[in-house]
C-alpha cells in the first residue's frame, strides 16, 4: 500500500513537471509569434503556429506555418521584416523591397499545380511585408542546406532531405 502511495506522488510530480514545461513552451512560442507582425493585415486573417524556414533572395522572407481564422485551413505566411534591411544603404533597401514586391505580384499571376499558389495578397505595413500561400514546410534553399534567418531548430524534414 505504501508503495502505491509513493508511486502516485511520484506520478503527480512528473505530471506537474511535464505540464509546466508544455505551458512554458506554448507561452514562449505565442509571444515570439505575436511579435512577428504587429500591425500587418495578414495576422488578422491567419493565426501563426510555428516557424518553418526562410526563403527568397538573401533568405530574407521568414516562413511560418499558419491557420486561416475563418476556414481553419492550413497555410504558410511569408514575412519580411523591414528592419532586416537596415544594414543596406537607402537606395539598396528600396531596390530590394521593390524586387520583393514584384516577386509576390508575379507569383499571384502564376497558376500551375506545381507552383505555390497565393492565398492572400501582399500586405505592407510600416514594419513588414507579408503574404500567405498554400501550406508548405520550407523553401528550396532550406532543403539544400541553407538555414539563415531561422529562429527555431530545423524541422526533421530538412535533416535528411535529399534531391
Amino acid at each position: 500500500m505504501e508503495y502505491l502511495e509513493k508511486l502516485k506522488v511520484y506520478g503527480d510530480q512528473v505530471k506537474n513537471v511535464v505540464v509546466k514545461s508544455m505551458v512554458d513552451t506554448a507561452h514562449g512560442g505565442q509571444k515570439m509569434l505575436k511579435d512577428v507582425l504587429p500591425g500587418n493585415l495578414v495576422t488578422r486573417e491567419y493565426e501563426l503556429i510555428r516557424p518553418l524556414g526562410s526563403a527568397g533572395p538573401g533568405l530574407l522572407w521568414r516562413i511560418y506555418g499558419a491557420i486561416k481564422r475563418s476556414t481553419r485551413q492550413e497555410a504558410a505566411v511569408f514575412v519580411l521584416e523591414k528592419r532586416l534591411l537596415d544594414k543596406y544603404a537607402k537606395k539598396d533597401r528600396d531596390l530590394i523591397l521593390d524586387a520583393m514586391r514584384k516577386g509576390v505580384h508575379q507569383l499571384a499571376k502564376i497558376k500551375h499545380p506545381r507552383v505555390l499558389s497565393l492565398q492572400h495578397p501582399l500586405e505592407e505595413s510600416r514594419d513588414s511585408l507579408a503574404f500567405a500561400t498554400e501550406s508548405c514546410y520550407g523553401s528550396l534553399a532550406n532543403c539544400l542546406g541553407f538555414h539563415d534567418n531561422i529562429s527555431q531548430p530545423m524541422l526533421k524534414e530538412f535533416e535528411d532531405y535529399k534531391l
